[in-house]
């Protein structure tokens, strides 16, 4: 019997902390000419981000509607977590979504 996997939203993080000074700048740059560089089919976001408390802590998510490779992550995850593992210990994970809510209309009292 064949095995049908559904389409669904998934995570990857590939967080960094940074062995040395490390300017933004030079993070930005590698993270853009990574992303840029060919798209991913199913890919719907992609972010940069900065741990407020460590200056040298940075974070990128890919975030995906398909179904997740049967390597546990993707191509570009894979490539992104290689660049950044040059600067500093890097770590990649997945994440499956399993419940969301949607707060954008939400009024508070």
């Amino acid at each position: 019997m064949e095995q049908v996997f559904e389409k669904k939203t998934w995570t990857e993080l590939i967080t960094m902390n940074a062995t040395t000074t490390l300017d933004a700048k030079q993070v930005v740059s590698i993270f853009y000419g990574m992303s840029h560089a060919a798209p991913e089919r199913g890919l719907t976001d992609i972010a940069l981000l900065r741990n407020h408390g460590a200056d040298n802590s940075f974070s990128i998510r890919l975030t995906w509607h398909s179904e997740i490779p049967e390597t546990g992550r993707s191509s570009l995850g894979l490539r992104l977590a290689k660049s950044f593992s040059e600067k500093g210990q890097t770590q990649h994970t997945v994440w499956s979504r399993e419940a969301s809510l949607h707060l954008l209309n939400w009024k508070r009292d």
